[in-house]
């Protein structure tokens, strides 16, 4: 029996990512999380055979809970799966020692089978993102994004896929037990460091990047 750990923001989602896993093999979910300092935790102390995140991740952002898991155990089995996989992201995972990258929209079989080639050691990306893997050379525009927003901190990452997703000021504070002043703060700091300057800019950047689908309710224009 395999053991699994599903770490993803959304609770039900987590709840049915857990189901999914259960039905596909002899796997045990072990545990859940839902923000990434909590993913990061759990897979320190359950040591799960395979750890399967979304990208989407509140707190500690998906990439730096991935790195920090690796750096404590170098052998954790990591798949990742996310709303729409653009090719730079899946590099980054890749390049930071994830062995999957799924997209959500994949059907029940290709999950099994992104599961049983990770847990026996073998690297999986879907066919799709594999396809934008070879087409998107490395340095292109895209990746060029992808370094910028690499460069924000931790927490500035999370105010910007939160802002991104359509949360104000204020609502994604509550999400990150911070005041709206702070991710106020956060916000501005990072729109200075990707060099945008309004919610349609940055929208648009995580839109480019993956992080939120086109459909996703836009992000208020101004501070809540």
């Amino acid at each position: 029996m395999n053991s699994v750990l599903v770490a993803d923001a959304h609770l039900f989602t987590c709840k049915g990512i857990a189901a999914l896993i259960g039905e596909i093999g002899p796997h045990q979910v072990v545990g859940t999380a839902h923000d990434g300092r909590h993913a990061a935790q759990l897979a320190h102390e359950l040591q799960p055979d395979l750890l399967v995140i979304s990208a989407d991740l509140d707190g500690l952002a998906c990439l730096d809970a991935i790195a920090t898991v690796k750096r404590r155990r170098a052998t954790q089995k990591v798949l990742v799966l996310c709303e729409t996989g653009s090719a730079g992201s899946a590099r980054e995972a890749l390049r930071i020692g994830c062995e999957g990258f799924l997209r959500k929209t994949t059907s029940k079989e290709e999950l099994g089978r992104a599961v049983a080639e990770v847990l026996a050691g073998r690297t999986y990306a879907d066919p799709e993102i594999s396809r934008r893997l070879l087409l998107t050379p490395e340095g292109d525009g895209h990746d060029r994004a992808e370094a910028a927003l690499r460069a924000l901190s931790p927490r500035e990452r999370s105010v910007f896929r939160l802002i991104a997703q359509g949360h104000t000021n204020r609502s994604a504070g509550e999400r990150l037990n911070l005041s709206h002043k702070t991710v106020e703060k956060h916000r501005a700091t990072a729109m200075s460091k990707l060099r945008l300057k309004t919610a349609v800019d940055l929208r648009l950047l995580a839109v480019e990047l993956g992080i939120v689908q086109r459909d996703t309710p836009a992000a208020p224009a101004a501070a809540a």
